[in-house]
């Protein structure tokens, strides 16, 4: 916030967190505004001799700015630093780094699985606590030399690697990651992926793929990814005092009814049905904020969009199942999986959708002259509402 009480940057994107001994590291994004998007570090160092749990300011009470470019994209990046006697490790419960937003795998128990690499087919045996440090080996085997890790790697009786250090997590889509790192020459990472799935009881968890992604980086260090499923690696899945949101329709098509409508005027019946989806790239033009950013848009009209963009993830609201989606050059910023209502307009017709808290409207205006049963862009600006009523967006299509 500036001085004057004006918003600068609302980081409303988290993106995880990691711990070491010297303290923890929040990493969080904001919306693009403009071509720049704004990102955020804080620093919370351990503080023995605090008196409380709270995060204070550390000494040093400047705000770090530094302008980067990425791949052709330009970022902000700030880091902010406090203290807490909660950074310091084993003064604060671990639960506390197994948690990301609504999403906790703090319930889930030590995992042991023959897994084989995908590189050369050889069968290993993968110990996974993901929060919590593996104690014991499984049978016979020597519990990789009394040196707990968050994963366990076995070849027979002996142990190959306790991946022990440099604790990471965060969400990427559906799935939650957790990453360690084993001391070894070379460094070894490992990359625990465990991926939303709501038909998964209570708090099992098991293999989604049997094969093991071994990745050699150029610094020569090999990084393993595991795969998983569970339905506390879904937004409130496993966490306490939260309700999970309805599972999306495995079926896709609404009933009939919902994308027919009849003609005041003509009486005829008129079937959105044959439209298939369109994903197209649309201007907001917001009047208030006097700026105009490009949007990538996923419509569906009457049937939900389960498919996001090439190179993006789902939509975590209703897991890609929305009749309207929004994608920034980043990720999914709203789902609208809620349809209001088909209305008759003096030109075509005006689908109206919601995800609970802003409306969209997709204004289809008739044109005989198309050779297609699909839409086309009308006018390439959304408009955005802004009164005391209504808080939208309003496409215009043919």
């Amino acid at each position: 916030r500036m001085s004057d009480g004006t918003c600068h940057d609302d980081f409303v994107h988290f993106r995880g967190m990691a711990a070491d001994e010297n303290g923890i590291k929040f990493r969080y994004a904001a919306e693009p505004n403009g071509r720049t998007i704004a990102r955020m570090v804080i620093h919370v160092q351990c503080d023995q001799e605090a008196v409380n749990m709270e995060a204070q300011s550390a000494h040093h009470r400047h705000v770090e700015a530094i302008p980067i470019n990425e791949d052709g994209q330009s970022f902000m990046d700030y880091s902010v630093h406090l203290t807490s006697k909660c950074a310091c490790q084993g003064l604060c419960p671990l639960e506390a780094l197994c948690a990301v937003g609504d999403r906790s795998l703090q319930p889930l128990h030590v995992q042991e699985d023959e897994l084989r690499l995908a590189a050369d087919g050889v069968t290993y045996t993968w110990v996974v606590g993901w929060c919590q440090k593996v104690k014991t080996g499984p049978a016979s085997m020597d519990p990789c030399g009394h040196n707990p890790g968050f994963v366990h790697m076995y070849k027979g009786p002996w142990c190959l690697g306790s991946f022990d250090e440099d604790f990471d997590m965060y969400v990427r889509g559906d799935t939650v990651v957790v990453t360690a790192v084993a001391k070894s020459t070379p460094r070894r990472v490992v990359e625990v992926h465990t991926m939303c799935d709501f038909t998964s009881p209570g708090t099992a968890v098991r293999a989604a793929k049997r094969d093991v992604e071994v990745d050699k980086q150029p610094d020569g260090s090999i990084r393993y990814r595991l795969w998983y499923k569970s339905r506390c690696a879904c937004p409130g899945g496993c966490v306490e005092g939260v309700t999970p949101p309805a599972l999306p329709s495995p079926d896709p098509s609404p009933r009939a009814d919902v994308c027919q409508f009849r003609d005041a005027k003509t009486g005829s019946l008129i079937d959105l049905a044959p439209i298939p989806p369109l994903e197209v790239s649309l201007l907001l033009k917001d009047s208030a904020k006097r700026e105009r950013k490009a949007v990538i848009w996923n419509i569906g009209f009457c049937h939900k969009v389960f498919d996001p963009p090439t190179g993006m993830t789902k939509c975590d609201s209703d897991y890609g199942a929305g009749f309207l989606q929004m994608f920034n050059e980043v990720q999914c910023i709203a789902d609208f999986g809620t349809m209001a209502h088909l209305l008759p307009t003096d030109d075509g017709v005006a689908i109206t959708v919601s995800n609970g808290e802003i409306t969209a409207q997709v204004f289809l205006i008739c044109d005989p002259l198309l050779e297609t049963t699909g839409a086309v862009v009308d006018s390439r600006d959304v408009t955005v509402l802004h009164n005391k009523e209504t808080k939208g967006f309003g496409l215009r299509l043919r």
